[in-house]
C-alpha cells in the first residue's frame, strides 16, 4: 500500500522502528480487543457511554488516505486536548482501528510514546502512555488504517455496481465517527476540525468547509492533497467526507443580506451523470434557507452549503453543516417522472436538514439523552418552514398526522419518555425513533399555540444567541423559553418531556344563569389490552374553541395542572372543542351532551381531524362504541376537505385488516362501507397527467385510491383505467427506459400494484427486469411503492421468489418485506416465508435496520400470533441490536390489538349489518 503524508514527520523524530515507516500489507480485518479490557473496565467506574470529563479536545486535525477502489484507508490524526490532570493513560473512541504508533507531545515534555487499545465491542478505547502527561494542553498523534464500513455507516462505500463508483460517503451519527478517527465521539465534546483528504487525482473530495487548496501528492503517485479550511467547533459525528467521480453542478448563491456580508456558495453533488436532475433542487433551497434565516433572525451558521445525493444511504437525510446528505430520490427529480409527492418531500426534509444548522449543528445538545433537541425542533420547524416556502403543502393537516403516529406508539406500556436516560450505547440508537421525532414535535407546536408564536419565537432567538457553537441541555432550553416568552414553561413543558404516554383530558359543560362551566380532568390514556399503574399527572396547555349555532367563537387557553380543575366561562356556548385547532398534544373525550353539540359545530378541518381522531381513541379505549365509529366516519366521509377524508378512509384498514383478520364476512363488509362513503371521492379522479388538480388532489387523490383498493373498494370502473394505465406503463426493451404514457406520476405506483395484480407474471417479470436495470432515482421508489401494494396470492409468491436475487439497494428492503403483511390474506403465508428465509434477509440490510424487524409482525392480532412472534424473534435478539425493545412493543401491539377485537367484534359484526342497509345507493 501506500505511504501516507504523515510518515515522515513521525520519522525525524526517530521512531522509524517502534512507530513503523511502512504500512503492513496483508489481510484486513478489526484488531483484537485488548484481553484485560473487562478488568480495566471495571476498575474505570465510568458509566461505558460517557467518555471521563477530565480529557477535553480543543482540534483536531485529521488527514485520510481515501481510495473507494481499495477495501481500507489511512489516517494520521493531531488531537490537541485539555487535561484537567496530569494522567497515564487516555480514554477515547475507537472501533475497529489498526492504530501502528501513538505519540503525545506537550510544552516542556519529551515526546512519549503510548500504546492504544480497543477495550469493548462498542468502541471504549485507551491510549497507555510510557510516561505521565502533564496537566494542560497535550498534543496526541495517531498513525493508524481501518476498513470501509459495509452497513451504509461510518465511512463506507456505495455505488459498488456503478460505472463510475464507488463512492465514499461518511455517515457518523450517531457513534460511527470511531470506526473513521480515534476521538471523543460523544456530542458535548465540540472542537474544530482541520481535515486533508488524499484522493486519486481525478476524483472530487468533499468536507464541511470550502476547499482551502489542491495539489498532487508528493507522496503518492497519481493522488492529490485537498485541503479544506478549518471548521467551527462541530462534534464528530458531524463530520463530513465524500470522494468519487461525483458530478458537481453549482448552483445560484444565497444572496447576501442584511445578517451577512457574503454570498453562501451553493452546490449540488451527486453520482456521475444524475447532475443535470439536481436543478430543481439547486432552484429552491435557497428560498427555504432564507424563510429559516427570517424565523431564526439569524444567518446560517456556515460558508457553504453542499446538497449530496447518495446512491444508497440508510436515513433519510444527514445535516453534516456545508455538506448534507440525502437519498437520492429527494434531490434528483426528474422533470419527467417528478411527483407532487416527491416535490413536497424535498421541501419538508431538505428544510428539516436545514433546522438542524442552528438547532443541533450551532447549538448543540449535551448529549443522546437530549436527541430531541435537535430531532424535534427540525420536525417541527422544517415543516414550518415548507409551507411558508409552499402553502399548499398543508402544514397543520400533516402536524396533525405526525401527531397521530406519536399518539398511537404513546399508546404502548413500555413507551419511553422524549427525554430518556442513555446507558448504554444501543440506547443512543433507540433514540432515533417516533417519539423523539414526532411526539417531541407535536408538543413544541403545542407550546407554540399556549405561548403565541412570537413569543415563542422570541425564547427560540435567545437560545440561540446564548449558546452560539456551545451545548445545551434542556433545561438552558426551558430557561431560555421561559426568559423570551415572559411565562415560566419549565415545569409544564418538562411534564411532557419527563414521562412516557399521553394525557386522557375528559371535558363536561354545564350552564347555569347564561354562564358556563368547563370541567377538565386529566389521566394517562390507556386502551383495551394495556394496564398502566402510572399515576401520571401533567401539566396540560388545553385550548378551546366555542361557538354558537352561527359560528366559530374565540380560542381560550388554560394550563391544567391538576387531576381535575374547572374553569368559569363568560357565556354559555351551544358547542365547545376542547382541542382548538387539533395542535394539543392529549386525548380527548367529551360527555354526551357536547358530543351532541358538536354535531352542529363549526369546525375547521385540521379539528375535524382531531375529532375523528379523538373518536377513535375512545373506541379503542372501549370508551365508545362501533355505532358512534361508524357515525363518526361517515360525517368525515361527507367532509369536503379531503385530508378528513383520507383520514378517515385510513382508519378503516387496521379495522378490516387487523380486528376482522379472520372474519371474511366482516372483512367484506368494511369494504360495502368504504365503497359507499368513500368510494364517491374517487370516482371524480382523472388519471391523465394533464387533468388541472389542486395540489391536495395530487397529494391525496393517490393514497384514496390505494386505500380503496386494499380494502377491496375500488369502484370498477377507476380498477379498469388503473389497469389499463399500468399495463401501458411499462415499455421497457431492454434499454433500461421507462415509458410514462401520459399518466400523473402520483398515480404511478397504483397503477403499477393494479396492473400487477390483474395481468399477471409475465406484467411482474418485466417490472422486476426493469427494476434490475435502473438507476433513475425517481422511478425505484415508485417501482418499489408499487410492489409493496401487490394484493394477488400468486404475484407475491412470484416476488418473494424473486427477491433474494434481485440488485436491491440496502435501504429498499424494508418496504418490501413489509408491505405484505399489511394484507390479512397474505401476512400468515408471508410471515412463514419471512421465517424460512430470515437468516438470508437480514445480510442484505443495514446495520441498524435490523432492529426494526420485529416491527413488521405488528399487523397480527391475537396472542396465538403474539406468541409465535415472540418464539421466533427471541434467540435472534442479540443480532438485532436494539430489538428487544421493538418485539416487546410489537407484541405490545399485538395484544392491544386483540384486546380491542375481544371486545369490539360482535358489535363491529352486527354494526356492519346495519350499515350495509343504512349506506346510501349511488
Amino acid at each position: 500500500m501506500k505511504r501516507l503524508g504523515l510518515l515522515p514527520t513521525w520519522c525525524i523524530f526517530g521512531f522509524a522502528l517502534a512507530a513503523g515507516c511502512a504500512w503492513p500489507r496483508g489481510k484486513q480485518g478489526a484488531p483484537a480487543i485488548d484481553g484485560d479490557a473487562a478488568l480495566e473496565v471495571q476498575a474505570l467506574g465510568e458509566d461505558l457511554v460517557r467518555l471521563p470529563e477530565d480529557v477535553r479536545p480543543l482540534s483536531y486535525r485529521l488527514k485520510l488516505s481515501v481510495d473507494p477502489n481499495q477495501a481500507a484507508f489511512r489516517g494520521s490524526l493531531t488531537l490537541t486536548a485539555k487535561l484537567r490532570h496530569a494522567r497515564r493513560n487516555v480514554y477515547l473512541h475507537g472501533r475497529g482501528l489498526r492504530v501502528k504508533a501513538v505519540m503525545a507531545s506537550a510544552a516542556g515534555l519529551r515526546p512519549v510514546l503510548g500504546s492504544y487499545s480497543q477495550m469493548n465491542d462498542d468502541g471504549l478505547a485507551v491510549v497507555r502512555f510510557a510516561a505521565p502527561l502533564p496537566a494542560g494542553e497535550v498534543s496526541i498523534e495517531v498513525l493508524y488504517e481501518a476498513p470501509f464500513g459495509t452497513h451504509l455507516d461510518g465511512l463506507h462505500r456505495v455505488g459498488l455496481g456503478d460505472a463510475a463508483g464507488p463512492y465514499v460517503v461518511s455517515q457518523f451519527e450517531p457513534t460511527s465517527a470511531r470506526t473513521t478517527f480515534p476521538c471523543l465521539d460523544e456530542p458535548r465534546f465540540k472542537a474544530p476540525f482541520e481535515v486533508t483528504l488524499v484522493v486519486p487525482t481525478g476524483m472530487r473530495a468533499i468536507s464541511n468547509m470550502p476547499c482551502v487548496s489542491e495539489q498532487v501528492s508528493s507522496d503518492e503517485l497519481n493522488f492529490k492533497q485537498v485541503n479544506f479550511l478549518p471548521s467551527p467547533p462541530l462534534p464528530t459525528y458531524l463530520l463530513a467526507i465524500m470522494v468519487g467521480n461525483f458530478d458537481v453542478v453549482d448552483g445560484p448563491p444565497i444572496p447576501a443580506d442584511g445578517r451577512r456580508v457574503r454570498d453562501i456558495p451553493l452546490r449540488g453533488i451527486a453520482a456521475r451523470g444524475q447532475g443535470a436532475k439536481l436543478s430543481y433542487a439547486l432552484q429552491h433551497t435557497g428560498r427555504l434557507v432564507q424563510i429559516l434565516e427570517d424565523a431564526f433572525d439569524l444567518a446560517l451558521p456556515f460558508p457553504k452549503l453542499d446538497l449530496i445525493a447518495v446512491p444508497d444511504f440508510a436515513a433519510g437525510a444527514m445535516e453534516n453543516p456545508g455538506a448534507i446528505t440525502f437519498r437520492d430520490w429527494l434531490l434528483l427529480i426528474d422533470p419527467q417522472l417528478a411527483s407532487r409527492r416527491q416535490k413536497a418531500a424535498f421541501a419538508s426534509v431538505v428544510a428539516h436538514e436545514l433546522v438542524h444548522q442552528w438547532f443541533g449543528n450551532y447549538v448543540t445538545m449535551q448529549f443522546w439523552d437530549d436527541l430531541w433537541l435537535n430531532e424535534s425542533f427540525a420536525s417541527w420547524m422544517g415543516e414550518r418552514a415548507a409551507a411558508t416556502f409552499d402553502p399548499t403543502l398543508h402544514a397543520a393537516e400533516n402536524n396533525l398526522r405526525a401527531r397521530d403516529m406519536a399518539l398511537a406508539a404513546d399508546m404502548l406500556p413500555s413507551v419511553r419518555s422524549i427525554a430518556q436516560p442513555v446507558r448504554t450505547p444501543q440506547d443512543v440508537d433507540a433514540a432515533f425513533d417516533v417519539t423523539t421525532y414526532l411526539k417531541g414535535a407535536a408538543v413544541l407546536d403545542m407550546f407554540d399555540g399556549y405561548l403565541g408564536s412570537t413569543r415563542m419565537a422570541r425564547g427560540l432567538s435567545l437560545h440561540l444567541a446564548r449558546y452560539r457553537f456551545a451545548n445545551a441541555d434542556a433545561n438552558a432550553l426551558f430557561d431560555s423559553l421561559s426568559r423570551g416568552s415572559g411565562t415560566d414553561v419549565a415545569e409544564s413543558f418538562g411534564s411532557f418531556i419527563q414521562q412516557p404516554g399521553a394525557p386522557l383530558v375528559q371535558a363536561s359543560l354545564s350552564c347555569s344563569q347564561k354562564k358556563g362551566r368547563l370541567q377538565l380532568q386529566q389521566s394517562r390514556y390507556t386502551p383495551l389490552g394495556t394496564v398502566s399503574d402510572r399515576h401520571s399527572l401533567w401539566q396540560v396547555p388545553v385550548c378551546w374553541r366555542a361557538g354558537d349555532a352561527a359560528g366559530a367563537g374565540e380560542r381560550q387557553c388554560v394550563l391544567l395542572t391538576e387531576a381535575q380543575q374547572s374553569i368559569e366561562l363568560p357565556n354559555c356556548p351551544a358547542w365547545l372543542f376542547p382541542n382548538a385547532g387539533g395542535t394539543g398534544y392529549y386525548h380527548f373525550t367529551v360527555d354526551r351532551p357536547m358530543q351532541e353539540a358538536l354535531r352542529h359545530a363549526t369546525l375547521t378541518p385540521p379539528e375535524q381531524m382531531a375529532w375523528a381522531s379523538a373518536q377513535r381513541a375512545a373506541f379503542a379505549a372501549g370508551k365508545l362504541q362501533a355505532h358512534d365509529l361508524f357515525e363518526s366516519l361517515t360525517r368525515a366521509a361527507q367532509s369536503s376537505d379531503l385530508y378528513v377524508v383520507s383520514a378517515a378512509l385510513g382508519s378503516l384498514l387496521p379495522l378490516q385488516q387487523s380486528l376482522l383478520e379472520e372474519d371474511e364476512g366482516a372483512r367484506a363488509g368494511v369494504a360495502r362501507f368504504a365503497l359507499a362513503h368513500f368510494a364517491p371521492h374517487a370516482k371524480g379522479i382523472s388519471l391523465d397527467a394533464a387533468t388541472p388538480r389542486t395540489p391536495s388532489e395530487e397529494v391525496l387523490w393517490p393514497e384514496l385510491l390505494a386505500n380503496l383498493a386494499r380494502l377491496q373498494a375500488l369502484p370498477k370502473e377507476q380498477g379498469r383505467r388503473l389497469v389499463d394505465a399500468g399495463s401501458r406503463l411499462i415499455g421497457y426493451r431492454g434499454d433500461g427506459r421507462w415509458h410514462v404514457a401520459g399518466l400523473s406520476a402520483d398515480l404511478l405506483p397504483q397503477a403499477i400494484a393494479s396492473a400487477c395484480d390483474a395481468l399477471g407474471p409475465a406484467y411482474l417479470e418485466a417490472l422486476l427486469d426493469l427494476l434490475g436495470h435502473t438507476d433513475n432515482a425517481t422511478l425505484r421508489p415508485i417501482l418499489i411503492g408499487g410492489l409493496t401494494r401487490l394484493q394477488g396470492v400468486k404475484e407475491v409468491q412470484l416476488l418473494r421468489q424473486r427477491l433474494l436475487g434481485l440488485p436491491l439497494r440496502q435501504n429498499e428492503w424494508m418496504p418490501l418485506l413489509a408491505g405484505p403483511m399489511g394484507s390479512a390474506a397474505l401476512r400468515h403465508d408471508h410471515w412463514r416465508w419471512f421465517t424460512e428465509h430470515f437468516a438470508e434477509v437480514r445480510t442484505h440490510l443495514p446495520r441498524k435496520s435490523l432492529a426494526n424487524l420485529p416491527r413488521i409482525a405488528a399487523s397480527f392480532c391475537s396472542e396465538q400470533d403474539a406468541l409465535a412472534v415472540q418464539a421466533f424473534f427471541t434467540p435472534h435478539l442479540s443480532e438485532l441490536g436494539q430489538g428487544k425493545r421493538e418485539l416487546s412493543q410489537t407484541l405490545e401491539t399485538i395484544r392491544q390489538c386483540a384486546a380491542q377485537r375481544d371486545a369490539h367484534a360482535t358489535d363491529l359484526q352486527a354494526q356492519l349489518q346495519v350499515q350495509v342497509h343504512k349506506a346510501p345507493r349511488r
